[in-house]
C-alpha cells in the first residue's frame, strides 16, 4: 500500500511517514501544501492520502477538491479538534475526503497518542472509494403522507456525512416524520454535523441531549460521546434518552444501541435506514427491528464509500430495499404511506 502524506508541518509529515512505515504503509511522498499534494498524486497516484485541512497556497479542501477531479484517490484528513475545525472537515468530506482524524492540539509528540487511529483509518480509507454527493438529488413524491407516528433511524459511518444530508433533504418536514442520525463521529464534530444539517434540510435538526423528546418534523443526530436512546413511543412524541457508559462495537455513538431501542419502543412503526461505512455495526440492530416488524432500507453497494454496514445488514437478509441515496427518501414515504 502507498501513501501521500500532505501537511505544512514538517514535523508532522515526518512523524506520520514513520507511523505509517512501521504498518508496512510506504510513503511515497510529502507534500507541504494543496498544490504540492495535488501534484504528488498525479504524479504517484497512491493508493490513500493524508490530507492536513490547513495548508498554505492551497487548503486540503481545495486539493481535495482538485484530486477529485484529476485522479480520484481516497484522501484521509488531519483537522483539529475545535468548532472551527470540524467545520472545515464537513467540507473536506463533503468535497469527496473519505474519512477525518482529528489531531492532538500543537505539534508535540501527542500526534502518537492517535497513532492506531492513524494507520486503521488510512487502511480503512484506502479500501474505500471516493464519493462526492454534488449529484445526489433526492426528489419528492409523496409530501401529502402523514408520517408522524414513524421514526427513521439513519446510521453511518466513512463516508456517511453527505450521504445523510442527501436522504434528509427528501424528507419534508410537513410529512410530520421523526428522524435520529447516528453518524460515527466524535463531539463537537456531531454538533456541528446538526447545525449544518439544519441549514441545509427542511427538517429541525439539533444535537440529542438526554431528556429531549423527539417531536413530529425534527431530527435528533446523536452525540458524539454518547449513545442515543429512545425511553418509548406515543402519539405525537418519543423521548430520548444519552447514554455514555461505555463504547459499543468499539464506537460512540452505536447504531445498533438505538436501533434496538427502536425495536423495543417504536416496533413496527420503526424505519431503520444503513448508510455507507466501514464495519458492521447496525447489523444486529436491523435484526432486532425486523423480528418486531419494522422495515429497513440499504444503501446500494454502487453508491457506498465502503459497503460494510449496508453490507452486513444485506447478507444477513434483513434489507426490505436496497438502493442509491437519491431513491431512499421516497421509499421510506412510499413504505409509511403503505404504497410500497
Amino acid at each position: 500500500m502507498e501513501a501521500v502524506v500532505a501537511d505544512d508541518s514538517g514535523f508532522i509529515r515526518s512523524v506520520v511517514s514513520d507511523i505509517l512505515s512501521k504498518d508496512g504503509i510506504e510513503v511515497i511522498a510529502q507534500a507541504r501544501n494543496g498544490e504540492e499534494a495535488v501534484e504528488k498524486v498525479i504524479e504517484h497516484r497512491p493508493d490513500v492520502v493524508t490530507m492536513d485541512v490547513e495548508m498554505p497556497e492551497r487548503n486540503g479542501i481545495e486539493a481535495v477538491d482538485d484530486i477529485m477531479d484529476e485522479e480520484p484517490t481516497p484522501v484521509v484528513m488531519f483537522s483539529s479538534h475545535t468548532v472551527e475545525g470540524s467545520e472545515r472537515t464537513l467540507e473536506a468530506l463533503e468535497k469527496g475526503a473519505v474519512d477525518f482524524v482529528s489531531k492532538p492540539r500543537g505539534d508535540g509528540p501527542g500526534i502518537t497518542a492517535v497513532e492506531d487511529e492513524i494507520t486503521r483509518k488510512v487502511r480503512e480509507g484506502a479500501r474505500a472509494s471516493p464519493q462526492t454527493v454534488k449529484d445526489i438529488q433526492p426528489s419528492v413524491e409523496d409530501e401529502g403522507v402523514d408520517a408522524s407516528e414513524a421514526v427513521v433511524v439513519v446510521g453511518a459511518s466513512t463516508g456517511g456525512p453527505g450521504v445523510v444530508e442527501s436522504v434528509l433533504k427528501g424528507l419534508p418536514s410537513t410529512t410530520g416524520i421523526r428522524v435520529a442520525v447516528v453518524q460515527h463521529m466524535p463531539e463537537v464534530f456531531t454538533r456541528r454535523l446538526a447545525e449544518r444539517l439544519d441549514e441545509r434540510t427542511d427538517l429541525n435538526v439539533y444535537e440529542a441531549s438526554d431528556g429531549d423528546v423527539l417531536e413530529p418534523g425534527e431530527c435528533a443526530v446523536a452525540p458524539g460521546d454518547g449513545h442515543l436512546l429512545f425511553k418509548n413511543h406515543y402519539k405525537g412524541s418519543t423521548p430520548m434518552a444519552v447514554d455514555n457508559k461505555t463504547e459499543v462495537n468499539n464506537v460512540m455513538p452505536a447504531i445498533d444501541v438505538t436501533l434496538r431501542s427502536a425495536a423495543r419502543y417504536v416496533e413496527e412503526d420503526a424505519y431503520a435506514v444503513v448508510l455507507t461505512g466501514m464495519g458492521s455495526d447496525g447489523a444486529r440492530g436491523a435484526d432486532r427491528l425486523k423480528r418486531k416488524g419494522g422495515t429497513v432500507i440499504a444503501q446500494n453497494e454502487e453508491t457506498c464509500a465502503v459497503y460494510g454496514i449496508p453490507g452486513s445488514v444485506v447478507e444477513d437478509g434483513n434489507a426490505d430495499e436496497i438502493l442509491p441515496p437519491e431513491k431512499i427518501p421516497n421509499e421510506i414515504l412510499r413504505q409509511i404511506g403503505g404504497e410500497a
